[in-house]
């Protein structure tokens, strides 16, 4: 598959913030397992939020907190929007993984 100039750049920025400055010094291999690496982190915070979600819920939907409506919603709004970064950087990241397997070398 072709990569464009930009394509490149901004995956190597990706490689660079979650793998580290020595990303190109990896074989492909290495850079494979880092990346699945943080995949499972990616995961693991998704499931993290989405217990928070559910917990934050219960806890005012069953009256056992007093915290007032507004407050509700922003931490309602705040781990909404904190999954849906989850989920962009995980689309990122598989196609940052399927530009490391096509690199040749």
């Amino acid at each position: 598959m072709e990569y464009s100039d930009e394509q490149i750049k901004k995956y190597e920025t990706f490689l660079k913030y979650h793998i580290g400055k020595d990303f190109d010094k990896m074989d492909k291999q290495q850079q494979t397992e880092a990346l699945q690496s943080r995949d499972r982190r990616f995961n693991l915070l998704m499931i993290v939020n989405i217990i928070a979600l559910v917990l934050f819920a219960y806890w005012f939907l069953g009256g056992v907190t007093q915290l007032p409506d507004l407050i509700f919603y922003i931490l309602i709004v705040v781990f909404a929007l904190n999954m849906l970064s989850v989920v962009y950087q995980k689309k990122i990241l598989g196609e940052v993984k399927q530009y490391v397997l096509s690199q040749s070398g």
